[in-house]
């Protein structure tokens, strides 16, 4: 599983919530929150429902590393 940049805990600060309150807001686990700001990578639905929850695009919320490319 690739590993991203989240947002999602700052965002959740800025908002007062708990990782169970946006959980249960947006229909998915506790565990799964967890996870996302661990560094996993959601699925496409949690990812849009995430996004769609704190008013943001998809890029705004994650974002992949940089691949390392030789020159």
């Amino acid at each position: 599983m690739e590993v991203i940049d989240c947002k999602l805990r700052e965002e959740r600060s800025k908002l007062g919530i708990t990782q169970k309150q946006l959980a249960d807001s947006i229909g998915i686990s506790e565990r799964s929150i967890i996870n996302i700001e661990s560094g996993r990578a959601p699925s496409l639905p949690t990812a849009i429902r995430l996004a769609a929850y704190f008013h943001l695009s998809i890029e705004q919320l994650f974002q992949l590393p940089e691949e390392n490319t030789p020159l």
